[in-house]
């Protein structure tokens, strides 16, 4: 992989000043802005994409960088986790969060899918399914309703051939109700919105495509798109979804029209703040859901009936480990939340000390250990993980210290060796699932990116892990940035494990 490095001790020719802003998307500029108030001197750093920045912010001799709300607030582990449906709903099952009922679908070719005896009976329990890909992201948001075996196959059918015959995909139990966005940081919710579909209000003289045009022109600010702070209705969009006839109705004076069947704030929805009217139950269920994700900010997605209840009716339907704030800084209607403040309070938080070079790496990527094996190999980057480990066997203590050899029998890179460690320790380490396990401690010398670092490891047994090593913030400290989405990635054994852990649901 091409890395990119800064050199911190010269300043960077993407020194951005207020004027410069309006290029970002709502969130990084929201927190640059944040940033620019508090003195930060902010530099981006380019990824592949002309949108895609990296944010660094330094001041008083530390620094702390962002993308979007991908923080250190967030390890990496979770946003991947939240990368995927089927995962995410595993998770928060085994937290005793309610979810829609939901049922993992594997698509190997079409004209093999039948609906079996499970389907079936979710048909027959709920009143409407709706089919969904497992892999979230903004290309393949789909999601198609069904209320019969013909229609559910049809739907079936269609997210398949319209998310890049992606095999994998879920059947789920339609709720009904409002859906709310809960915004929290770090086990507290700051801020909660409604969103509802782009519409009109009649005054029983104009055409819905004249209320659309007069809307649009009270909004000084209305634009198009992901960098406006409220975006207009494009009345483009709403001719193709509803056609030339609808436009030309004239509504009733006070009705109200829905002019697309969206919540997509980037083509017109509407938000509305209603924080003080929330629940303390339902505020519980949106940190009981962030932190069964092992998200320190998250964007919980309700549905309920009822948004000051007791949440016994209430749904949760998704989880992001990296939501929008301009439903909750521009709501259309209620109270606007400075939610960046509060945000970039947090991050800044995480400041460290300037180091002499910062290099961007993946949440994979090739290690050499030069005091035993000069040869290269995996390593999964971890910015939720203290502290580093390695896959040991054979481990034995006596007077003269402490004995191991590198991997396992099953391992291509165990050579048999035996190696001895005259100083060690031992260590209390949790994992991510809570389970706690006390685990001898070295020092090694870890090659990473050009860079060597000598560093304390633990030594586990990872024989059952896709990568033999695991590098943890005590290695990547003040030294990489981790890019999630980068990397030198096992795809074909990564989706091997997925699958596996969701057969065995130990998500």
């Amino acid at each position: 992989m091409k890395y990119i490095t800064m050199n911190m001790g010269q300043e960077s020719n993407n020194s951005i000043k207020k004027a410069d802003l309006s290029r970002y998307g709502i969130t990084s500029r929201l927190l640059m802005k944040e940033a620019l108030r508090k003195g930060y001197q902010v530099t981006t750093v380019p990824g592949r994409l002309v949108t895609s920045h990296v944010v660094r912010c330094e001041k008083d001799g530390k620094e702390l960088y962002f993308y979007n709300l991908n923080t250190a607030l967030n390890p990496s582990y979770a946003v991947q986790v939240n990368e995927d449906r089927i995962w995410t709903n595993n998770i928060l099952h085994q937290a005793h969060i309610q979810i829609p009922d939901t049922y993992p679908l594997k698509i190997n070719r079409l004209e093999n899918v039948v609906i079996d005896d499970t389907l079936r009976k979710m048909l027959e329990s709920h009143e409407c399914l709706v089919v969904k890909p497992a892999a979230v992201n903004r290309s393949n948001s789909i999601s198609i309703s069904a209320r019969d075996e013909e229609s559910l196959l049809r739907a079936i059918r269609h997210v398949y051939q319209n998310n890049g015959r992606q095999p994998d995909m879920i059947v789920q139990q339609m709720v009904f109700g409002r859906e709310y966005h809960f915004l929290v940081l770090n086990k507290k919710v700051i801020a909660v919105a409604h969103r509802r579909s782009p519409c009109v209000v009649g005054d029983g003289i104009s055409t819905i495509q004249t209320l659309i045009s007069k809307k649009n022109n009270n909004y000084p600010k209305h634009d198009n798109g992901h960098t406006s702070l409220v975006a207009r209705i494009d009345i483009e969009d709403v001719l193709r979804h509803k056609g030339v006839h609808f436009l030309q109705q004239v509504p009733k004076k006070g009705y109200v029209v829905e002019v697309l069947d969206t919540l997509d704030l980037s083509r017109g929805g509407e938000a509305v703040d209603v924080t003080s009217y929330v629940s303390d139950e339902l505020k519980t269920i949106a940190i009981q859901a962030a932190s069964a994700c092992f998200l320190g900010i998250a964007g919980v997605d309700i549905i309920t009936n009822n948004i000051s209840g007791d949440g016994r009716d209430s749904y949760v339907v998704r989880v992001k480990a990296s939501p929008g704030i301009r439903i909750h800084q521009f709501p259309t209607e209620g109270k606007s939340r400075n939610v960046a403040r509060k945000l970039f309070h947090a991050i800044e938080k995480t400041a460290h000390p300037i180091g002499k070079k910062i290099v961007m790496i993946g949440r994979v990527e090739k290690v050499a250990l030069p005091d035993f094996i000069s040869e290269k190999f995996k390593a999964r980057i971890d910015t939720g993980a203290t502290v580093s480990s390695i896959w040991a066997s054979d481990i034995r203590v006596d007077k003269t210290g402490l004995y191991c050899k590198l991997f396992g029998e099953g391992s291509p890179m165990y050579t048999g060796e035996e190696l001895h460690f005259s100083e060690y320790s031992m260590r209390s380490v949790r994992s991510s699932n809570g389970y706690e396990e006390l685990r001898y401690q070295v020092v090694i010398n870890v090659s990473l990116a050009g860079r060597r670092v000598k560093a304390k490891v633990t030594l586990a047994d990872r024989s059952g892990q896709i990568y033999p090593m695991l590098i943890g913030r005590n290695i990547l400290r003040n030294k990489f940035i981790v890019h999630v989405a980068e990397g030198d990635i096992d795809k074909k054994a990564e989706s091997s494990n997925r699958q596996e852990l969701r057969q065995n649901g130990l998500q």
